[in-house]
């Protein structure tokens, strides 16, 4: 069986003019079927007559008047407690800047009778104590390793003289002992 192309073509074409004929009929027959659901509903809504009970025009009115007054109360009451809120508000802002000016002179005014009550010469021996304590603790490392530096070259100087005295000197009673330096802190 040999298909080609061109036939597959034609078939498709085919297919999508049926199928394009087939969409217009449903759309003309649903057209057709709104019109005369359309003129139905027509006709029932001019011929028919809808009596209402007086008691449920009331009852709904009354209901609407009810969520009105429900609103507006609501409403009411909520912009009563937004000016009651600013109120307060205000009064305690302007009742808090008065009371900050008072204490803010009583606490300057006590402040400045202990600062008169202060003995200077035992204030400055206290800072001095203090700065002493910090700056033997920040340099205390560093003095440390100055120290262990100098003793190094040191030794390093007594082994030259060992060296040379033992090159000069057969007996070696008779040289001196070099003196190690020691650094502590008192803290």
């Amino acid at each position: 069986m040999n298909i080609s192309f061109n036939s597959i073509g034609i078939v498709g074409i085919a297919v999508g003019i049926v199928g394009f004929g087939y969409g217009i009929y449903r759309d003309n027959k649903a057209n057709k079927m709104a019109e005369k659901i359309g003129l139905s509903v027509s006709e029932v809504e001019s011929k028919a007559q809808i009596d209402v009970d007086q008691a449920i025009v009331n009852k709904a009115i009354q209901n609407a008047v009810e969520r009105k007054v429900s609103a507006a109360t609501a409403e009411a009451i909520k912009s009563v407690r937004s000016d009651i809120q600013d109120e307060i508000s205000s009064r305690v802002r302007k009742s808090v800047d008065a009371e900050y000016q008072r204490l803010t002179e009583d606490v300057t005014e006590k402040i400045s009778e202990q600062v008169a009550n202060i003995d200077e010469y035992a204030l400055q021996d206290k800072v001095v104590q203090k700065a002493q304590a910090i700056v033997v603790k920040k340099t205390e490392s560093s003095v440390n390793g100055v120290l262990n530096d100098f003793n190094t070259y040191l030794n390093d100087i007594k082994k030259f003289y060992d060296g040379v005295t033992r090159i000069i000197s057969p007996n070696q009673s008779n040289v001196p002992e070099v003196p190690r330096l020691r650094f502590t802190y008192d803290r």
